[in-house]
């Protein structure tokens, strides 16, 4: 089955947030899950200065432009991986280092058809 592993993290609004050391972590957790076969795709994300939250109220779209001054946890990533059950897949989650940082949320896809 595959599950969504989504990285929420505290807000960074550029790459420098970012260590070497850190990054160097996600890296090797991606290749050992395409070792396996376990990784399906993933990807970091731009910080949240570079993004936007768009709602549409009464017909209009409204845009507000990030950084969002109410975040605690941000969106930073993802992995999707595919994996037999839900305990192998919170035991990959805690595996990430945004787990250590904020948290990762892991959510099965709803896979139809």
């Amino acid at each position: 089955m595959k599950y969504m592993l989504m990285f929420c993290d505290r807000p960074h609004d550029s790459d420098e947030d970012y260590d070497d050391g850190l990054v160097a972590k996600y890296v090797a957790l991606q290749q050992e899950a395409e070792r396996n076969g376990t990784f399906v795709t993933g990807a970091p994300l731009q910080g949240a200065g570079s993004g936007a939250r768009v709602r549409v109220a009464e017909g209009e779209t409204v845009v507000t432009d990030g950084p969002f001054a109410e975040a605690t946890d941000l969106l930073s990533g993802f992995f999707i991986i595919d994996v037999a059950t839900r305990d192998e897949a919170i035991a990959f989650a805690a595996r990430v280092p945004a787990a250590e940082r904020g948290v990762v949320e892991v959510r099965p896809i709803w896979e139809h058809g």
